[in-house]
């Protein structure tokens, strides 16, 4: 089973291995990474154009990790019912 890491805000290093993580832009491309850094200045790795409820929003750009912003992790039916109860 992989790790799944979690942060709430974007982290500096990745903490599996400690490279550079970049944000994960998801959508259809308008264009290429070269391109989205030189206009944003931000590196930034494309996830496609299927998006989930659960996906994550930043990657490490060597060892590919995955991190989820665990400020927009979906509650469980079990956190859900615990915070309202009905």
């Amino acid at each position: 089973m992989k790790k799944r890491y979690e942060s709430i805000e974007k982290p500096d290093k990745c903490p599996k291995c400690g490279a550079p993580v970049y944000r994960i832009q998801y959508g259809m491309p308008m264009m290429s990474e070269d391109e989205y850094f030189n206009t944003y200045h931000e590196h930034v790795i494309y996830g496609g154009c299927c998006v989930s409820e659960d996906d994550p929003e930043w990657q490490c750009s060597k060892c590919g990790a995955e991190i989820y912003n665990a400020k927009h992790i979906p509650l469980t039916k079990k956190d859900a019912y615990a915070k309202n109860p009905s």
